[in-house]
């Protein structure tokens, strides 16, 4: 699996967690609308970051993270689909099951 599609998988799992896992789902549903964009966005890059430390410590080197230059920008690579997942997961699993 490459750390793109990884990362899209985590975003998608963090989407899902928040908003069908109980307790967890009660707790993240009285957060305000900005507190719960800062909460996910959070916890994304912080699964990223361990994406990365992972890369780095050569745990899994199918990920292709390496540390240089060109790996950290793959890190932002990997944010970024990680949010794009979140997001994508959010608009089309959740939203549309949530009641008023």
């Amino acid at each position: 699996m490459t750390s793109d599609k990884l990362a899209t998988l985590v975003g998608v799992l963090i989407s899902l967690l928040f908003a069908y896992l109980p307790g967890l789902k009660t707790w993240f549903e009285k957060q305000a609308p900005q507190a719960k964009a800062g909460l996910t966005a959070v916890v994304t890059i912080l699964a990223a970051v361990v994406i990365y430390g992972l890369g780095c410590a050569n745990w899994f080197p199918e990920l292709g993270v390496i540390c240089t230059k060109a790996g950290f920008q793959q890190f932002v690579t990997v944010v970024i689909g990680a949010l794009i997942g979140l997001a994508g997961a959010y608009t089309t699993l959740v939203r549309p099951f949530k009641s008023k």
